[in-house]
């Protein structure tokens, strides 16, 4: 409380020094005056006095007017905080509301009525090539004059005009590019957002080429071509399916294998491979079997991922082959195969008991007649018993070559090492015969029975065929993308040229007939499993320098 007419600093002065200094600006202050009248208490609020009290008052009302002036000056300072924590709040939240557009994949701008640029974020400007600087406050028609001649121009003009959002898509041929704009109209301004979707844009045009070629070549497949969603749901499905279902191709869209399939179980397993395709995101074959009125058909599938621009997969694409006459054509084979199995190992049984007994018969009655027999019929007797055992060794390699490459083998992992030297240590090379097997070798994952037969044959040829007291054969292997290759070169009599596409042949034979160790079958053995694994087998020779033998053999067999 200050009166007007204090001495040296008046009340009016006092109040102008308390104003004027942030620390006690905010202090209520009453002047008291002796001064009457609405003029001068009018001087004194107008002064910036928050009362203005008349001499003479009473104890009473200056108690009250001093409660009321201090009610007040809370109420305003009450009022003033709560207006700072708004404008605070206000700050963030535009502060927030920039960080979200700056930091938002979407380019996002305004244009006030004038079709100025009001606000740009990072996006825009890097979608636009320019600064904030040089776009805020310029007419966009002014800044991209191109524009006018697009939709877009159209779409801005009647989001202002009806004030109701739009969302559209344009290509912009200045930059060759396309554009998704979302509009959003107000009394004073326009928002808009703004992606640039031209790889979309481009991979939908490149699905439907996709597509309109998929159409083109299921229309006149005979493979059943399909697509479907995540649920499996058919988005696509080829004029094949006709052969099989009786339902068109308008009824089956949109629908899974339950609707056409009755055999539930099939159905339940082909939806199982689909879930595993798309768990894994790796194209797979499959074989799957269908009862279609009563009758199994069996179908070769071959899945993949279908997936969107952004490489999400949103469901599986197929094809289906019909593989049923081929599997029909396998058990028959399996059935004829078992037949000359039974076929072969009896006529080999029933060949080799009357040479075994024109054996024995030959021998007793040498021994009957001992010396009696001229050395002439000695050497007869002898010849005939040597060719009745070449003739049991022709039947033995008869039937293993029409078992070769048929049996059933599994794949298994080994080190070819390993296997070499169990070879090697079975065949028991003679004392002056040396082997040498050049590292690196590979492990394999393949049959190794069939690899242990190949191997063995081409081993025992080397040693048994070998003309000199001492020998040497080379063992190596070079692994390739696909397949690996081994190598067994020997420095044996060699193959004159003449002779090196006989010797795959069966019965061939570079030895004279009657030689009991070579029956001129096992090479033939030797191309017949190589072949049946996918593999080759060639040689390079000539006489009188050894021959080397190349065998590929495949890494995945049977994929």
């Amino acid at each position: 409380m200050a009166d007007i007419m204090m001495p040296n600093l008046d009340g009016l002065s006092l109040l102008q020094t308390l104003r004027s200094d942030p620390q006690t600006r905010e202090i209520p202050i009453i002047l008291l005056s002796a001064r009457a009248g609405e003029e001068a208490r009018l001087e004194g609020l107008a002064a910036g006095a928050d009362d203005y009290l008349t001499k003479p008052f009473s104890a009473r009302e200056l108690l009250v007017r001093v409660e009321v002036t201090l009610k007040l000056a809370q109420m305003r300072q009450e009022a003033t905080q709560r207006e700072q924590a708004l404008r605070l709040e206000a700050e963030t939240a535009k502060a927030q509301v920039e960080s979200i557009l700056t930091s938002i994949r979407d380019g996002f701008y305004v244009l006030d009525r004038d079709w100025c640029f009001t606000y740009v974020n990072d996006r825009f400007c890097e979608m636009m090539a320019l600064s904030s600087a040089e776009m805020l406050g310029r007419n966009i028609w002014e800044l991209f004059p191109p524009a006018i001649e697009t939709e877009v121009y159209g779409h801005f003009h009647q989001a202002i005009r009806d004030r109701t959002p739009n969302q559209f898509e344009n290509f912009y041929p200045a930059w060759e590019r396309w554009y998704e704009h979302r509009i959003y109209p107000s009394p004073s301004s326009l928002t808009i957002f703004v992606a640039e979707i031209t790889e979309r844009k481009l991979a939908e045009a490149k699905q439907h080429e996709t597509l309109t070629l998929l159409n083109a070549i299921g229309d006149y497949s005979i493979d059943i071509i399909y697509a479907k969603d995540r649920a499996g749901r058919l988005l696509f499905i080829n004029p094949a399916i006709s052969n099989y279902f009786d339902k068109s191709v308008a009824e089956l869209l949109g629908q899974d294998e339950f609707f056409f399939i009755e055999d539930h179980a099939a159905a339940e397993a082909i939806r199982a491979n689909d879930r595993s395709i798309i768990a894994s995101g790796v194209a797979a074959v499959f074989e799957e079997p269908v009862v279609i009125d009563g009758n199994v058909k069996t179908f070769l599938s071959t899945k993949a991922p279908l997936r969107d621009v952004d490489g999400n997969i949103l469901g599986i694409v197929g094809i289906g082959h019909d593989i049923t006459d081929r599997k029909l054509a396998e058990v028959a084979l399996a059935d004829r195969n078992q037949e000359l199995d039974s076929f072969v190992y009896t006529v080999s049984h029933d060949l080799k008991a009357p040479l075994r007994a024109i054996s024995n018969l030959s021998q007793w009655i040498e021994d009957d007649l001992q010396g009696q027999l001229p050395p002439d019929n000695q050497q007869q007797f002898q010849l005939l018993r040597t060719r009745v055992k070449r003739m049991e060794l022709m039947i033995d390699s008869l039937l293993l070559y029409a078992r070769a490459g048929r049996q059933e083998a599994r794949s298994e992992t080994f080190d070819l090492a390993e296997l070499l030297s169990e070879i090697i240590d079975s065949l028991a090379p003679p004392e002056g015969f040396t082997i040498d097997i050049q590292p690196p070798l590979p492990t394999l994952t393949t049959k190794r029975g069939f690899l242990n037969q190949v191997l063995t044959n081409l081993i025992n040829n080397a040693i048994k065929h070998h003309t000199s007291v001492t020998g040497h054969l080379d063992i190596s292997a070079i692994e390739h993308p696909d397949y690996h290759e081994f190598i067994l070169k020997d420095d044996g009599p060699g193959i004159a040229p003449e002779s090196q596409a006989k010797v795959f042949d069966i019965f061939t034979t570079l030895k004279v007939k009657d030689n009991s160790d070579s029956t001129g079958i096992g090479l033939a053995i030797v191309k017949k499993i190589v072949e049946t694994e996918q593999g080759t087998i060639r040689l390079e020779s000539s006489l009188g320098e050894g021959t080397t033998f190349y065998v590929t053999w495949p890494k995945s067999h049977g994929q």
